[in-house]
């Protein structure tokens, strides 16, 4: 018996040891639906700005004050009832019976929070794929503004200047020049709303929004002597669920799902002088951002 008990420890030893030192069929296969970028990309990321982070965090810090001042109420509105039912035998017994008020709930997020923590799941969809489309030594600016608006991503390469703009809209779009409207589905795939208009808070379309801050940054790096640089701009769909139903007269140079980015930058046109170096453009962005950014000075006490 004894013997049996030792071949068996031995046995287990031995399948213990072939399955931590066996090849790869024993190692935890990868998911295919988690993004990886192929390979480490030397494409430098600067982050400018982070009005998304920034405006989400302004929600939370809302929502918890708001709880917070409805606790001190709540609190104020017990020490009351504490008071009264000490001065008032009926009223005693009446909260005896029915309980004291509960404390109140946190907020649930608005749905205006949703739809900023979704915009920004799409930032980041989005500028993973960027980092794995764009060519080596490229530079990919984040968060850019100026006082036309701002801009999701800028890329700078040795062929383009490009100025992204991310929309992580559910439903089929349709694009007429600077008019862009969607068809609403619900889950189980029925159209529920059609030709919503696709616009920000000031009225303007994707296409608009891209274009205008991104004329004026233009403007500013024709003005510092390159006169004929251009910048390309796309407009990027990073929803799963975003369709392309028909695009007449943009005046942007794309719009895509996500998944298409590598083919789109593939037919961009250069517009980049000869000879400009990428750091040259890229020193024209942070000068431009920087100074849109700064705080206004503060004026003198008369």
């Amino acid at each position: 018996m004894e013997t049996l008990v030792v071949i068996a420890l031995i046995g287990t030893a031995i399948i213990i040891f072939i399955r931590i030192f066996s090849g790869d069929e024993t190692r935890e296969k990868p998911r295919d639906n988690v993004f990886r970028d192929p390979m480490p990309s030397s494409v430098q990321v600067e982050v400018l700005g982070k009005h998304v982070e920034d405006r989400i965090s302004n929600f939370h810090i809302l929502r918890k004050s708001r709880h917070q001042a409805a606790l001190e109420a709540h609190k104020a509105r017990l020490d009351e009832i504490r008071l009264r039912r000490r001065e008032n035998f009926l009223i005693n017994v009446w909260y005896g019976l029915m309980g004291l008020p509960s404390a109140p709930q946190p907020e649930s997020e608005s749905h205006e929070e949703r739809i900023w923590k979704a915009g920004m799941e799409g930032e980041a969809v989005a500028g993973a794929a960027l980092r794995a489309c764009l060519p080596d030594l490229s530079l990919l600016f984040s968060g850019y503004r100026n006082k036309k608006g701002e801009i999701d991503f800028i890329c700078v390469t040795e062929k383009y200047i490009l100025a992204v703009e991310i929309k992580n809209l559910n439903g089929t779009i349709k694009v007429s020049g600077d008019r862009w409207t969607r068809d609403k589905y619900d889950k189980y795939g029925n159209r529920v709303e059609v030709d919503l208009p696709i616009r920000d808070r000031g009225g303007r379309s994707p296409s608009s929004q891209l274009n205008e801050p991104a004329d004026f940054l233009e403007h500013f790096m024709r003005s510092r002597g390159h006169e004929t640089l251009k910048i390309r701009r796309v407009v990027v769909l990073t929803h799963p669920n975003a369709r392309l139903e028909s695009v007449n007269g943009m005046t942007i140079d794309g719009v895509c799902r996500v998944g298409e980015l590598a083919r789109l930058l593939k037919t961009l046109a250069p517009s980049m002088e000869n000879g400009v170096p990428v750091e040259t453009v890229g020193r024209l962005v942070r000068k431009d951002h920087a100074f849109h950014s700064a705080p206004p000075p503060r004026r003198r006490a008369v």
